[in-house]
């Protein structure tokens, strides 16, 4: 029942992990003077310069994700239910460094982001596709899938492409907007659906700085 815990608990990460990863290609899908002039040095083009995404969990993990997002910064908290066993858990994506933290554990991991490197060697033009392939789960070589319908999502319009092995994901501006994941292995089965969207919200800097009781060690 531990691993089975403990695998849960991954899963829930890895979905937060991918509205980190998936956040930032707005800039090939909108374009504009201004826009590029306000996005200069940010190695993720949103077509906005903050934003703050409330998702809701369902199925056999029952909660919420908070999502805070600015410039190449995002934070991803969660507050969920698994197995009968309450889940608190942040990730901070603060560029080329990644920190996964549990709040009842009190404890925390650092580690390299290996997304925002490779990014930095990809061309601008580039990334969307990516990022998609990334997001959907391919490493086929060649230019993203297309997706297989629209759906219409806390307001926005996001592009449904399948998961391989594990679901779907519906991708607005490359922002995960709904994601599902079946994994019968493991016992997981559950949806992460966004509820709320603000765009251009002012974001505290609190929100990405390192709670003071928690240990953290380097992986």
């Amino acid at each position: 029942m531990t691993k089975k815990r403990i695998n849960m608990k991954n899963t829930v990460i890895a979905t937060m992990a991918v509205a980190a990863l998936f956040a930032g290609c707005s800039a090939e899908n909108t374009g504009g003077d201004n826009q590029q002039d306000n996005q200069v040095g940010q190695l993720y083009p949103y077509s906005f310069e903050t934003a703050i995404i409330e998702y809701e969990l369902q199925g056999n993990v029952e909660g919420t994700i908070k999502v805070s997002l600015d410039g190449n910064r995002a934070a991803h908290e969660t507050n969920a239910t698994a197995e009968g066993e309450e889940v608190h858990n942040i990730l901070l994506d603060l560029e080329d460094t990644l920190y996964q933290i549990d709040y009842n554990a009190g404890i925390g991991q650092k580690g390299p982001n290996p997304i925002y490197s490779e990014l930095q060697n990809i061309n601008p033009e580039d990334r969307k596709d990516f990022l998609t392939k990334l997001a959907v789960g391919t490493s086929e070589t060649g230019n993203a899938p297309e997706p297989k319908e629209q759906r219409e999502i806390a307001g926005q319009t996001c592009d449904v492409y399948e998961r391989k092995g594990v679901g779907e994901i519906c991708l607005w501006d490359g922002i995960p907007l709904y994601s599902s994941i079946v994994i019968p292995e493991q016992g997981v089965n559950y949806t992460t659906t966004a509820t709320s969207i603000q765009i251009n919200p002012e974001v505290p800097e609190s929100t990405f700085e390192i709670p003071s009781d928690i240990e953290i060690t380097e992986v």
